[in-house]
């Protein structure tokens, strides 16, 4: 099976296969090979594939729809497990529009999951509701949607609570996200989650927050010593009409390797209504604390239609 794999690599670079075969023999073995080893190649082939310049276009899709697929064949094997969120993200990283193409993919997946699985009276299996469980926590390190992450962070939380180990897992992978993610917003829901789970409360949907279509703020503190102004900068700002997240300590990010600014910043993704409401956060904050902040239009790493404060290091 590892020759066939490799043959196949070989076979594609020379042009003498399609890529639609390829896919479909690696996919094959990651979802059917007995030694993992094997299982484990064939997954590492397939973000590799994107190297074949000629093949990109028509890879895209099956691979796409393939990784998605992978879901229930992989989701019990650790090393497999994460393997293929590394996939996910090496697909994302090569070309952004996988993004949008994967999310599809797996939301229908993830309806699809539930439909099976929810219904009155059902009690799906563990390994079910892991992949379950799967299938949210790879949507929710991929959308872009501090809303939409919100209700895949409730469904984590409520699928897995009444089972100790799943709540475990879910923990131990939110952990991952919150130390290395460089998404505010995410590492924000990651805690929350992580709290939920902890201490046996509901997550909130963002259908339940009553201040849905205010753009949320979050308080960025360059370490802990920042956070009881952060908290107060949070409160006044609450009072003055902003829908403010909470703080976020950059310094427990550690693998994310984020640095606190020189000055005072907000943080913004550059849209068409953004300015209005950034110009009126810019002078709310002016008053508040004393201090002109430094607006930053940034794309990458952060989520659309959220604000960032970020305190100075000093």
């Amino acid at each position: 099976m590892d020759d066939a794999i490799s043959a196949k690599e070989r076979l594609l670079a020379s042009g003498r296969i399609s890529p639609q075969m390829t896919v479909s023999v690696l996919t094959t073995v990651a979802a059917n090979a007995t030694n993992d080893n094997v299982r484990l190649d064939a997954l590492r082939t397939m973000p590799q594939l994107l190297e074949q310049k000629n093949y990109q276009q028509e890879l895209k899709p099956l691979l796409v729809r393939s990784v998605s697929s992978l879901f229930p064949a992989v989701t019990e094997v650790e090393v497999l497990r994460r393997q293929l969120m590394l996939d996910i993200q090496t697909l994302v990283e090569a070309d952004e529009s996988y993004r949008k193409a994967l999310i599809t993919e797996l939301s229908s997946l993830d309806r699809s999951w539930s439909l099976i699985n929810n219904k009155p009276g059902g009690n799906p299996d563990q390994k079910q509701i892991r992949i379950g469980l799967q299938i949210k926590l790879a949507l929710l390190n991929l959308v872009q949607d501090y809303r939409r992450a919100q209700d895949l962070a409730a469904g984590l939380v409520d699928l897995a609570a009444p089972f100790p180990e799943l709540a475990k897992f879910v923990c131990d992978q939110l952990e991952s996200l919150r130390v290395a993610s460089p998404i505010t917003a995410l590492r924000v829901i990651a805690r929350s989650a992580i709290q939920s789970l902890n201490e046996g409360n509901s997550f909130p949907r963002s259908a339940d927050d009553k201040r849905k279509g205010i753009p949320p703020v979050f308080i960025v503190a360059a370490d802990e010593s920042q956070r009881m102004h952060g908290e107060k900068l949070t409160q006044s700002l609450k009072e003055n009409g902003i829908d403010a997240q909470g703080v976020d300590v950059i310094s427990s990010a550690k693998d994310a390797n984020l640095m606190a600014p020189e000055d005072l910043e907000i943080r913004f993704s550059k849209g068409t209504n953004e300015e209005p409401f950034l110009n009126g956060l810019a002078e709310k904050i002016k008053r508040l604390t004393g201090e002109e902040p430094k607006l930053v239009d940034v794309s990458k790493d952060h989520d659309p239609g959220t604000y960032e404060i970020w305190l100075s290091k000093h």
